[in-house]
């Protein structure tokens, strides 16, 4: 059987596209975006300039954040050695008492962590510091004059009113939801393990407060936790006292002063040292420079944004010139 190669040439053209790229596998070659890259460099640069233009104006529009930084480590008290043999000694009678003798460090560390971002802790913090109206409506600090502004779209400070989305006025203003919700947005704790070490941070538009309102959360935990225990040992005393009075026993009456003059040893040394829980390592200061928005990072991200949106722009042209070619 006699083939026409030309024939067979001919039909195979009409069938297989016929590419420009040295690389049959291949629909374009690394020349041809070069060059479609080169044809469209004014574009590229143009889509990339705005890009930059948009990111500037979004940095200077976006309020500077004040970031301040507190570190802790949990206070070695004295009572866990002095007491431990007597409270290992007693903790099962106790316990069988309803007695709570609580020794256990890395628990109350745990506690008091958690305690902090509670919305009881967190609600008694904010009216004991009359703190609720920068906390919830701040809206820019003035560096020069030190001054917070706040958001009248939030608070109307004439008419001493909170306001909702709508700007209608709320009846009962913020509760403890929104307390909480905006500390779980603004405050960061961070327990390194190996070393102990506990860093808390807080952001705020004003950096005043937001260093001095960790001083004091770290105080008034300490406070807190002191108050807690104290009550708590307090209860055990008087329950014990009315334990003993009603055992005529004469081992049951030793085990009961027993505990009490070890409650009453707890009861003590809550009130030697002020940093009770947390001892302070590095106090929080006044933060100089904003910890955002970070200008470099956003302006840098506008610029390859656009010069991103330019290059695709170039090859979705360049593959649907390709693919509309005869």
């Amino acid at each position: 059987m006699k083939i026409n190669k030309n024939s067979t040439t001919q039909e195979l053209t009409h069938i297989v596209p016929v590419y420009s790229s040295t690389n049959e596998d291949e629909m374009l070659s690394l020349k041809e975006i070069v060059k479609a890259f080169w044809v469209d460099k004014y574009l590229i640069l143009l889509i990339s300039a705005i890009g930059l233009i948009i990111s500037f104006v979004v940095v200077i529009s976006l309020e500077k954040v004040y970031t301040a930084e507190i570190i802790v480590t949990p206070t070695q008290n004295t009572q866990n050695s002095s007491l431990s043999s007597l409270s290992s000694q007693f903790s099962g009678i106790a316990s069988l008492a309803g007695i709570q003798m609580n020794n256990q460090t890395d628990n109350k560390i745990g506690i008091a962590l958690e305690t902090i971002r509670s919305k009881v802790f967190l609600k008694a913090f904010v009216e004991r510091h009359s703190i609720l109206i920068p906390l919830l409506a701040a809206k820019t600090w003035n560096n020069d004059k030190k001054q917070l502004s706040i958001d009248e779209k939030i608070y109307n400070r004439e008419k001493s009113v909170w306001l909702d989305k709508k700007g209608n006025t709320q009846p009962y203003g913020p509760d403890s939801w929104d307390i909480q919700k905006k500390f779980d947005d603004s405050l960061e704790i961070n327990e390194n393990k190996s070393t102990g070490l506990i860093k808390l941070s807080f952001s705020h538009y004003s950096p005043r407060a937001a260093s001095n309102w960790l001083n004091m959360l770290i105080e008034d935990i300490n406070n807190f936790t002191r108050e807690t225990d104290t009550n708590r040992i307090k209860q055990n005393i008087l329950y014990l006292q009315e334990q003993l009075k009603k055992t005529n026993v004469v081992e049951m009456q030793r085990v009961f002063f027993n505990i009490i003059e070890e409650q009453t040893k707890e009861l003590m040394l809550t009130q030697i040292n002020d940093n009770y829980i947390f001892t302070v390592i590095e106090p929080a200061i006044e933060p100089k420079k904003p910890s955002r928005p970070q200008k470099v990072l956003l302006i840098a991200l506008g610029f390859l944004s656009g010069l991103l949106i330019g290059v695709m722009y170039s090859l979705i042209k360049l593959i649907a010139t390709k693919l509309s070619a005869p």
